[in-house]
């Protein structure tokens, strides 16, 4: 017997941690009223909206506090709660709005936190499974590119970590590592970038990007046959490192 495929399985999926996501997903935004703000005009149009895009094999619905306020996640969970494996919830943090719509950078710890906890309350959920961070880097001069996003960072794998070990599994995603990894590589901080790359390997030790990635430290910092085994380790993996990593390596072992 032949097994047809939804709509949205049809054009493939990819792993995020241990989901298995359809690639094409629906971004939740422009549910709320113009301008991402305030209640849509036609909320009965909206639930039909998010579960017509379920029905379609649509299993991942993008959304965030910030649209509406709160109006896109409550008509998320009117429309799908409970909403059982086949529909995963990504939303973002960082962001939140003013009295007049406006956008406003919200990345202190405590408010990371506010707004992970108001996420979990509006949508019905005791555990999100994607959490993305939020800033206004390249909108305007509010982002503070680089400025503190490990830190960010550490506040959200904090309270990913006390989910995780509530429910006893020890050992983080290693895309949550990864993530580290490049932010603490962007501010220059090659030792904070190599531990956890090399966090994200014992979670995932076929991680080829987290395999180039160190290569590229160990090339910074002169470890030349540390460097050349990684880039094979990616290799291996299926990753295509950049070739002119590889021609960087050569030119050196050979200036040796």
């Amino acid at each position: 017997m032949t097994t047809t495929k939804s709509p949205a399985a049809q054009a493939g999926s990819y792993r995020v941690g241990d989901l298995d996501l359809n690639r094409i997903g629906y971004g939740a935004m422009q549910l709320a009223g113009p301008g991402v703000f305030g209640p849509p005009r036609d909320r009965a149009a909206a639930i039909e909206v998010l579960r017509t895009a379920v029905e379609l094999g649509v299993n991942h619905i993008d959304t965030a506090d910030a649209y509406g306020p709160y109006i896109t996640n409550e008509i998320i969970r009117e429309a799908l709660f409970p909403y059982g494996d086949h529909v995963h919830i990504v939303t973002k943090v960082g962001v939140v709005r003013d009295e007049r719509g406006g956008w406003l950078p919200a990345n202190s710890p405590q408010s990371l936190r506010e707004q992970v906890h108001g996420n979990l309350r509006r949508l019905g959920l005791d555990m999100l499974d994607v959490v993305n961070l939020r800033t206004l880097t390249g909108v305007d001069g509010r982002g503070g590119a680089g400025k503190g996003i490990a830190s960010r960072l550490n506040v959200l794998r904090d309270l990913e970590q006390s989910k995780r070990l509530d429910n006893g599994n020890p050992e983080p995603p290693a895309e949550i590592s990864h993530a580290l990894a490049g932010a603490w590589f962007r501010q220059g901080n090659l030792e904070e970038a190599e531990k956890e790359n090399k966090n994200a390997l014992r979670s995932r030790p076929d991680f080829g990007e987290a395999h180039s990635n160190l290569a590229v430290i160990y090339l910074m910092s002169g470890r030349i046959p540390e460097s050349r085994a990684a880039v094979e380790k990616a290799e291996k993996s299926g990753f295509a490192v950049n070739p002119k990593l590889k021609e960087e390596l050569d030119r050196r072992a050979a200036a040796q």
